[in-house]
Order: structure tokens, then sequence, then C-alpha cells
């Protein structure tokens, strides 16, 4: 036993530290996540387009191509009517995806659209050489779309790419040489809205086609139109 200079002795105190098993966990319980009016699965119009044999420009010339594409597709939203400020477009260097705002006229919008592709396109590529030309493939479609965390969900929006690349617009393309453009309608489109024959185009310019794209798991038929 020691003392200190007090005369009184020192008390040696034993310290034990404690150990939790199992660290202490807080769960704390957020509120889930609401969903504003925006995220809403609207029926919408969805269109995309592709440049044809885009590869063939170089950079400065691919540049170009894009401006006209860009373009024309805004000529032909605002020939049909379409607020541009309100369209959903998701570019790719040689093709442009869109989706159109919800309660439009689709009778008086979908013929103007394709209307105003054809005078878009011909006004864009007016006295170019054929190496410069604009040649493109456009596929429209409409059904219920929902944003999502990555884009958009909703079977349209896969739906018009399957048609986009599809052999059966390709080829047509590639086979009239002397047309710039062509349109293709999803089943569910030309049911719903150009087999009715509203004012602008005839159901009879379409000509029926079917859409087999085995690696995507995708079969359909679907509308071709080719400029006469």
């Amino acid at each position: 036993m020691s003392f200190a200079r007090t005369g009184l002795p020192l008390l040696r105190r034993r310290l034990d530290h404690h150990h939790v098993p199992t660290p202490w966990r807080l769960c704390v319980v957020l509120p889930a996540r609401r969903r504003s009016s925006d995220d809403q699965p609207r029926v919408r119009l969805c269109m995309a387009a592709d440049i044809e044999h885009y590869s063939r420009f170089g950079n400065p010339e691919a540049m170009v191509a894009q401006e006209r594409l860009l373009q024309v597709l805004r000529r032909a939203r605002a020939h049909a009517g379409v607020e541009e400020s309100a369209v959903i477009t998701e570019g790719a260097g040689d093709s442009q995806f869109a989706i159109l705002p919800e309660n439009l006229d689709e009778a008086r919008v979908v013929p103007l659209l394709i209307e105003g592709l054809a005078h878009a396109m011909r006004d864009v590529n007016r006295g170019l050489e054929s190496h410069h030309r604009l040649r493109i493939r456009t596929a429209m479609d409409r059904g219920l779309l929902t944003p999502s965390v990555n884009g958009w969900v909703g079977t349209a929006t896969i739906a018009v790419h399957r048609l986009l690349d599809s052999p059966a617009l390709r080829s047509a393309l590639a086979a009239n040489t002397g047309v710039d453009h062509v349109v293709m309608a999803s089943r569910t489109l030309f049911k719903d809205v150009l087999r009715h024959g509203y004012p602008g185009i005839s159901p009879d310019a379409f000509r029926e086609v079917g859409v087999d794209i085995p690696g995507k798991g995708f079969s359909e038929q679907a509308w071709l139109f080719v400029p006469g």
C-alpha cells in the first residue's frame, strides 16, 4: 500500500471495459415517396426518326445532317400544331426519340405530322446532291407511358424503336430511291386513328406489313407509308 504526501492511502481503481456483443442499430422509417401528378401514367403519342447511311458522313457533314434532322422534326411538329416546349426528346446523333404532350387531338395531329414531314424533307433537301441528301425512317406509336428513373416505361416506347429498326422499314426506304422518307405506324395507331380516314391522309396510302425481330422477341403487324 502506498501513501500520498497527505498521508491518505491512494486507492487503485480497476477499470473494466464493457463490450456490447452486437452493435446497436437504429431503424429510421422514412415516408414513402409520393408520386407527383407528373409521374402518373398517361396516354401519349411517341415518334422516332433515324438518318439512313449516317456513317457515310465525315464529322463536319454529320453535324450538318444532325441539324437538318432536328429542323425537319421540329417543322413537322409545328405543322401539326404541337407546342415544341412541351415535347420531350432524346437524341442519339443520327436519331431522335420524341414523346409528344398528352391530350392531343390525334385525329388531326397524326395526319398533319406525316404531311409536315413531307414538306420539311422536300425543303431541307432542295438543291442538295445525292451524297448530302437527307433520307430518314420514321416510326410512330401511341400508348400508356410513365416516366421512370432512367427514361420512360411503356410498350409504345419499345415498339416505336423496334419499328424504326425493322428490316421492313429499312428495306422500304432502300427500295424507293425516289423518296426521301418513309413512315411506319404501329397497329394500335393505325387501328385507333389512321384507318378511320380523318382529313389529311387516306388509310389506303398505308400497306400492312409484318415486323419480326426474333432477337428482341418482337413480332407485330404494322402499317407502312411510302410517299407517292
